[in-house]
Order: structure tokens, then sequence, then C-alpha cells
């Protein structure tokens, strides 16, 4: 499952249940914080259905687990006291609420994924950047190597076993300068 097919399951269900709750409400008086909640809903599940507003999901994605983690546990609590009203209200948002855990993993995987791609540590720019580039040495497990051998020396240097010229000149042959 790809984590846009989740996104699109919780928006469903976003849009459906925020609609249905709103036609609900010009029948009672409606309570602000449950307005708040569907208009919330609504709005979020209609914006995870729009392709070119990406950066946004992840955020909007969290706002309704949070929103569907308190039905959640209503759902619970409704099932200690009348079952039967209690596994309905879990069943049905039981659903998005497990899609939306889904989709967070699932994106994270997939961010993951992108960024073990990259070639550069985040920290350095390009290759040049790097104190050990690979135009010196020909693997990674060369470079740590170098890297194991340069320490001994140093540490060498500093405990007086090896002067400064000798270091540099061993420095010069791990580096191949």
């Amino acid at each position: 499952m790809k984590s846009s097919s989740a996104k699109k399951v919780v928006a469903i269900y976003s849009i459906v249940f925020a609609t249905l709750s709103l036609l609900g409400t010009f029948t009672e008086t409606p309570d602000v914080l449950e307005i708040i909640i569907v208009i919330t809903m609504l709005i979020s599940g209609i914006i995870l259905l729009i392709p070119e507003l990406k950066k946004v999901e992840k955020p909007l994605m969290i706002t309704l687990l949070v929103v569907y983690s308190v039905f959640v546990l209503v759902g619970l609590i409704y099932f200690f006291i009348i079952p039967l009203i209690g596994l309905i209200v879990f069943g049905m948002v039981g659903v998005p609420f497990i899609f939306a855990i889904v989709f967070l993993s699932l994106k994270a995987k997939e961010d993951n994924h992108v960024t073990s791609k990259s070639s550069n540590p985040p920290f350095f720019s390009s290759s040049q950047d790097r104190p050990f580039a690979t135009n010196y040495f020909s693997s990674p497990a060369t470079e740590d190597q170098c890297y194991t051998k340069l320490s001994s020396y140093n540490k060498m240097l500093k405990e007086g076993l090896i002067t400064q010229e000798e270091f540099d000149q061993k420095k010069k042959e791990i580096l191949g300068l």
C-alpha cells in the first residue's frame, strides 16, 4: 500500500463524517466545539485530496489523527457503558484512525528512503566540502581505514611519541598527497 492510498481513505472518511455531522447540526442546537471539529475535518479532508499541497499533508494527517483518537476514545468509553453503540462508534472511526497511522508510518519510510538515497550527508553540501572526498579514496572502507590511521597518528603526536614533522609526513602518505 502507498501512503497516497491511505491519505485518500482518511480524506474521504473525513469529508463524509463532516458532511453528515453538519447535516445533523441543523436539527439541533450545535455546540461551538462540535462545529470547530467538524469544519476542521471537512477542510482537512478536502485539502488532503488536492495533489499540489503535499507540504501540508503530514500536519493535516496528524491533526486528523488527534481528532480520530478522541473519537476512538469516546467509542471505547461508550463500549463499557452501552456496548453496541461503542462498537458502532469504534467501527466507524477506527478505519480512518488506523489509516492515518498507516499513512504516517509509510510517509516516514518514504522520506527515509529518499534521504538515504542522497549521496552526501546533510551537513556537507558537496564532495568538495568533505574532508575525505571520494577523489582521494576508492571506497568508504578505505576512507574509514585512513581516518583510523590518522586518528592513531594524531594520538601518538599528542602523547609525544612522534614529532609534528613525522605526523605531517604520515598524513601526506595516507592521503596520497
